[in-house]
């Protein structure tokens, strides 16, 4: 799937890759720029996309230096640290973590599903944990199931056991432990992260090491959290103890699927001793506050080492547009929101500090007046300096100016302008659009 992914969309990736850059104004010549700068800034950004989908042809590398005026296509390839070229091609290391997560998931499931044979009609499922005692084990083997034997019955004959569907079924009877829970829940979660960035074009290697790490930290966690005396009753060893053991089962689901809720399950039952010990993970500035920003968009932003609003409005567009697959325009508008809610703060109404409006955050006095994203604020004060106006959101037109400087600050804030101001751009850029369309 990643290799038909790759050869099938790396041109047309490509294509809208120039485009999002043309948008942002970053393929004409900065004022007093130097023509050598210059082809070194578009040389960095072919780079950035070689090195995640992939070499260009030698015919798309000629037609690129044509094109930023250089005679030697061979100044396009990859180069790896102090300028000397890397052994190893993306191609060739593309292969490494797939490699590791198929083997890693094969054996998740080979324990989970573990070998059977049958012999005279009858199956036997392989514990592979048969070595082990019953006091050696952290927790019990559900095996109830095993035990249930299947039977056909008709109309003239009395019921007898069927040892073909007996043995058929058993196949499907997977060794109930919390910790094979948890590599279902971290398979579960995976395949919808899988699917979903295949659809949005955003299937690059780095989703197989995310798999990867989520089964092993799912492992590694439900480790942890079973050995705490306190989630463990007093006759856990009781096979009897069907409902507990479900339970048990059901929240190793949850950890594999969720690892970082080991530290809310550690905070809770460790109060006592340990929790003094754990740092504090509650973000103060959540991505999810931002407008449409999902929690399957904020794991895709955590990816990236992007956990709040700050962090989100710091971060280098053209890398997330070329890493994370999201559309440009709704990429745009939460990094443009996000400068905005950084420089306004996000207190809560009982923190506000804004006497005026005592009952709202920054935020929501702003949003009153229609004002969502920082280059919004700047274009209406441009165009009113109405003092009624801005009183209503609690601000005076000094803190207005005040703040439009702590935004025009941000190094984001100039690309977002261009972006948004695109048509009116291309009229006055120094190059020409239209010919990078034509490799």
């Amino acid at each position: 799937m990643f290799v038909l992914f790759i050869c099938s969309r790396r041109y047309s990736l490509f294509t809208e890759f120039i485009l999002d850059l043309l948008k942002l104004g970053l393929l004409s010549r900065y004022n007093n720029e130097h023509e050598i700068n210059y082809q070194r800034r578009i040389y960095a950004y072919l780079q950035k996309f070689q090195e995640y989908y992939g070499q260009f042809s030698q015919d798309m590398k000629e037609k690129l230096s044509k094109r930023i005026k250089e005679d030697d296509p061979e100044e396009i390839e990859s180069m790896g640290p102090l300028g000397f070229k890397s052994c190893l091609t993306p191609e060739s290391l593309w292969y490494i973590p797939i490699v590791f997560t198929i083997l890693l998931i094969a054996v998740g499931w080979v324990i989970t599903l573990p070998p059977w044979q049958t012999g005279d009609g009858t199956a036997e499922i392989i514990d592979p944990l048969s070595f082990l005692t019953e006091n050696e084990r952290l927790y019990p083997i559900d095996n109830n199931i095993s035990n249930v034997s299947y039977s056909v019955s008709d109309k003239n004959t009395e019921t007898i056991e069927d040892p073909v569907l007996n043995g058929l079924m058993r196949v499907f009877n997977i060794t109930r432990t919390p910790v094979t829970f948890a590599f279902l829940g971290a398979y579960f979660y995976s395949m919808q992260i899988l699917v979903r960035r295949f659809l949005r074009r955003d299937f690059r290697i780095n989703v197989f090491i995310t798999v990867s790490q989520r089964i092993i930290l799912g492992i590694i966690a439900t480790w942890v959290i079973f050995s705490i005396p306190a989630i463990l009753s007093n006759n856990y060893n009781s096979f009897a103890a069907v409902e507990y053991m479900g339970k048990l089962n059901f929240l190793g689901f949850i950890i594999g699927a969720f690892p970082s809720i080991i530290w809310n399950f550690l905070k809770k039952h460790t109060a006592d001793w340990y929790a003094f010990c754990l740092p504090d993970f509650t973000e103060r500035f959540p991505l999810t506050e931002l407008d449409g920003l999902d929690v399957w968009a904020e794991l895709r932003f955590q990816e990236e080492d992007i956990s709040n609003v700050p962090s989100l409005a710091t971060a280098d567009i053209v890398d997330l547009m070329l890493i994370t697959r999201f559309p440009g325009e709704r990429l745009i508008f939460w990094i443009d929101q996000a400068i905005l809610y950084m420089t306004l703060g996000m207190d809560t109404a009982d923190n506000n500090k804004n006497k005026k409006c005592e009952n709202k955050t920054p935020i929501q006095n702003m949003g009153a007046i229609g004002i969502r994203t920082a280059t919004s604020l700047i274009d209406n004060f441009q165009q009113n300096r109405s003092t009624d106006l801005w009183n209503k959101a609690g601000y005076t037109i000094e803190e207005i100016q005040s703040i439009i400087t702590s935004i025009e600050a941000n190094p984001n804030i100039r690309l977002i302008q261009a972006w948004r101001r695109f048509p009116s751009y291309e009229r006055h850029c120094k190059c020409d659009p239209a010919s990078w369309f034509l490799l």
